[in-house]
């Protein structure tokens, strides 16, 4: 079996972005300005492979690499021990970019190493205690110019059949139900589970919009309580969907609550309407982007968060239905 989900072409910038769902959305705008800046026909992608698809559609897509290959072990170490089939991948690309944390990261030192010509560290987080978003300090970092159109994602076509398939079985009708996430990748980041039980129920009796639930990994027990506290017959929930058909199922929604998480990201980028519930960490830096997108973020900014009693349902519901509107 190939180490390539697609083969490597002359011409492309080898782009390494190792980051989780919210990070590789977030940074779509910095990604589809690459080309032009490298003067390149497109993108090589490496990362994790189950994120990336979300973006094999993409113009500036020309290739996606799975970060978990053996293939990629000779980058690493201090004396580049390099396969054939590497060595061939590096001589297709005239730059690599990096999206890293770390300065002193071993990938760059590695690519440097192996005789690339032109490797960029690209910053994937702003700088401590800057209030300034992370794609904006991606630009001014690296001097990448940004382009004029937003860029947004669609699902692939198969995955939005099965998400039609699967949202009818659920009974819920086309433009009349809602997404809600109640996870994040940080528990000091999670709204109340209380409150999107009533949210969950203020939409539905006051607004006649239907509430669907996401569970991920992370949020392990959600059907569970959603059933508790709403009742079974009304308890609607996605759980553990692949990227591609959780993708489809939100593209389909009127609108997405969540917080500050990957799936709140990727709702923007499909551009539905969203409401982010920011409390300890920073919109300014982290807020997603997206052609519809509301924050309701906590008063004083995260330095003076301490807890959620500032948002309460009854908050965010006409927010929500203004956004829909």
């Amino acid at each position: 079996m190939s180490d390539f989900l697609s083969p490597p072409a002359p011409e492309r910038v080898l782009v390494f972005h190792r980051g989780a769902l919210g990070d590789v959305l977030l940074s779509l705008p910095f990604l589809a300005a690459l080309p032009s800046h490298f003067g390149a026909c497109g993108l090589t992608l490496v990362g994790r492979a189950s994120v990336l698809e979300l973006l094999a559609d993409q113009p500036f897509v020309a290739g996606i690499l799975d970060q978990d290959r053996a293939v990629w072990s000779g980058l690493y170490g201090e004396q580049a021990e390099v396969s054939p089939h590497l060595a061939s991948l590096l001589r297709d690309h005239q730059a690599a970019v990096v999206f890293t944390h770390n300065a002193a990261d071993p990938l760059l030192a590695g690519l440097r190493r192996l005789g690339l010509a032109r490797v960029m560290a690209v910053p994937s987080r702003p700088p401590a205690g800057a209030e300034v978003h992370v794609v904006d300090h991606m630009f001014a970092a690296t001097g990448v110019r940004s382009l004029s159109a937003q860029v947004l994602i669609k699902p692939p076509a198969q995955a939005a059949e099965q998400a039609q398939v699967f949202l009818r079985t659920l009974g819920l009708e086309p433009g009349r139900w809602v997404s809600l996430h109640p996870g994040s990748g940080g528990a000091h980041k999670i709204w109340p589970f209380e409150n999107w039980l009533t949210l969950a129920a203020h939409l539905e009796r006051k607004a006649g919009f239907a509430p669907l639930f996401i569970q991920g990994p992370a949020e392990a027990g959600l059907g569970k309580a959603v059933s508790a506290g709403l009742g079974a017959e009304r308890a609607r929930l996605a759980e553990n969907l692949p990227l591609p058909m959780l993708a489809a199922c939100l593209a389909l929604a009127r609108a997405h609550v969540g917080l500050d998480s990957g799936v709140t990201h990727l709702a923007a980028v499909l551009g539905r309407p969203t409401v982010a519930l920011f409390g300890p960490t920073s919109p300014a830096c982290w807020a997603p982007r997206g052609p519809a997108v509301t924050v309701l973020a906590s008063p004083g900014g995260p330095a003076a968060f301490t807890d959620w009693d500032w948002l309460t349902p009854e908050r965010v519901l006409p927010i929500l239905l203004e956004a829909i509107a």
